[in-house]
């Protein structure tokens, strides 16, 4: 069967690509972290690089004839009947999460707020503007437009963005900011998928997100957990 306009078939080329960026690259980054190798000797490599690689991805989309440049934000996302679902799925998540929390670190719950009010106000209001929206370009337009003729249907797209997106936080060198992580790649891939909008997508990355700092969570979350025990 030929190929749909808009529906590229996979190349060699591509995999390579898709595994060299969202695999090989976070891989050696948290090897080198680790090691303290310049210039990974110090955290404050992680959002310069976030924002570096956030940057390229913008601009191959912002390049590429055949995407959709509305879906880098796309305001209708942002509607209730658009909206509703993500605060529904948050409001049986989050008890869930919270439970964890209370039962896994019960010393950390909501530590952050009660100990550092002030940071955890600065930090509500910046993680969303200096993270949220560069991490979901590149792992939800991005990722989802670029690699569509690997992962052609949902459900491996969903597997596979789930993958990488909890993959690269092995550069905060724990394995529960992975392994949390996964799912929210599933949730946020999802709603990009639904609503065709990176801001419906970035409202719910930041409520996940400003709630697992608010929970006692952030130290797995943040450039200075190298060993958040």
């Amino acid at each position: 069967m030929p190929n749909r306009p808009g529906k590229p078939a996979p190349t060699p080329a591509r995999w390579v690509e898709c595994v060299t960026l969202f695999v090989i690259a976070p891989g050696v980054c948290a090897a080198l972290f680790a090691r303290s190798i310049p210039p990974f000797d110090s955290p404050r490599w992680l959002f310069p690089a976030l924002w570096l690689w956030g940057i390229a991805c913008l601009t191959l989309l912002l390049t590429d004839r055949s995407f959709d440049r509305r879906d880098l934000w796309r305001w209708s996302g942002l509607t209730w009947t658009a909206l509703r679902p993500v605060l529904l799925r948050f409001l049986w998540i989050a008890p869930l999460l919270t439970a964890f929390v209370a039962l896994a670190y019960p010393d950390r719950l909501f530590e952050f707020p009660r100990e550092r009010l002030r940071i955890w106000v600065f930090v509500m209001i910046g993680y969303p503007i200096a993270s949220v929206y560069a991490q979901e370009v590149i792992f939800r337009p991005f990722f989802a437009h670029r690699y569509r003729a690997l992962f052609p249907a949902t459900i491996p797209m969903l597997a596979a963005n789930a993958f990488v997106f909890g993959w690269v936080h092995i550069v905060f060198l724990n394995p529960l900011a992975v392994v949390l992580t996964l799912p929210a790649g599933v949730l946020f891939l999802s709603t990009y998928l639904r609503t065709r909008s990176t801001a419906t997508a970035c409202v719910e990355h930041a409520l996940y997100g400003c709630f697992t700092f608010t929970l006692g969570l952030g130290r797995f979350f943040y450039s200075g957990a190298v060993n958040p025990g």
